[in-house]
């Protein structure tokens, strides 16, 4: 595809609206092309518990991110964090500090329990990873992050 001005652009890296991106790349594709992301809508996602979860972070409520885990939860994000306490600490430093955006790319169970995300922050991680819940009732009881 050609944008107003005859640059070759990427086409359908992004869902929702579909973004391009002008560049001069001929009838070269650049590798990371082969791999087109496909963001999900949140709202879709299986679980409403990581439904919910998804959009705390997203709109910066971390009040009511934390009032979605147990009382003794655990969070795993390479150090592990244990209870309440921890986890809040945790959060306003690794996400909430630096606005973390989470796309969900794809649920990888039927439950909807596990997602592959993509994240963009403002000074923290930015990337692909996997989130893992456990949900115990209506609550987070364990969330691993690879």
């Amino acid at each position: 595809m050609r944008d107003y001005w005859g640059n070759t652009t990427a086409k359908g890296l992004f869902t929702g609206p579909v973004a391009e991106f002008p560049g001069s790349l001929g009838d070269q594709q650049a590798p990371w092309m082969h791999e087109v992301l496909k963001i999900m809508d949140v709202a879709s996602l299986r679980s409403p518990l990581v439904r919910r979860t998804i959009e705390t972070v997203n709109e910066g409520r971390l009040d009511d991110f934390m009032a979605l885990f147990a009382r003794d939860a655990t969070v795993v994000d390479g150090p592990t964090y244990h209870g309440y306490e921890a986890i809040r600490t945790w959060a306003q430093r690794e996400t909430f500090g630096v606005q973390m955006r989470i796309d969900v790319v794809q649920e990888k169970n039927t439950e909807g329990t596990t997602v592959e995300v993509n994240v963009t922050s403002t000074g923290g991680y930015s990337g692909p990873g996997t989130f893992s819940f456990t949900i115990r009732g209506h609550l987070m009881e364990r969330l691993v992050i690879r």
